[in-house]
């Protein structure tokens, strides 16, 4: 995904969660930051917080008041920025699966877009900017032939 995508807050609006991995000092937490602010420009309310601070939120929320608060406070966000996990990636990955089949599914609820993206709900701007979208992606060599996406996907995790 692209800066300019990222900014365009889509993935906010279709209820996506976004994971920024890479190695320590390399802007993970400023662009996390810069998204949120653009997300608060766009009337979004915006959560930040740190893991460590957030799993303290959760073992105190039955017991604090301020706890509980805050808890509602991020669960009501529109977009919620969880900061330095603290574990390189691959633990991280490690830890989703094993949630994944320890819940026999998903560990958190799967939102879809009330609307999804739909030729026929669409005007003929909107499907022209679209349209305009994905020809200028082409043009500037934006895309991959499903062929090599699966390739790099069968190479990239052994599969």
């Amino acid at each position: 995904m692209q800066l300019q995508q990222l900014k365009e807050l889509l993935w906010v609006e279709q209820a996506y969660n976004l994971i920024l991995l890479r190695s320590p000092g390399v802007g993970k937490t400023h662009l996390a930051i810069g998204l949120g602010i653009e997300a608060i420009r766009r009337g979004y309310k915006v959560s930040f917080i740190q893991m460590d601070a957030l799993i303290h939120l959760f073992k105190t929320q039955e017991i604090t008041r301020s706890g509980r608060v805050r808890i509602k406070r991020i669960i009501s966000s529109d977009l919620v920025i969880i900061d330095d996990l603290g574990i390189p990636a691959s633990n991280a990955i490690t830890m989703f699966y094993k949630q994944i089949i320890l819940r026999k599914g998903l560990p958190f609820e799967v939102k879809l877009p009330d609307h999804p993206l739909d030729v026929s709900r669409m005007t003929t701007e909107q499907l022209n900017t679209e349209l305009e979208k994905g020809y200028a992606q082409m043009q500037n060599g934006q895309t991959l032939s499903a062929e090599q996406a699966f390739a790099d996907i069968r190479k990239k995790y052994g599969v």
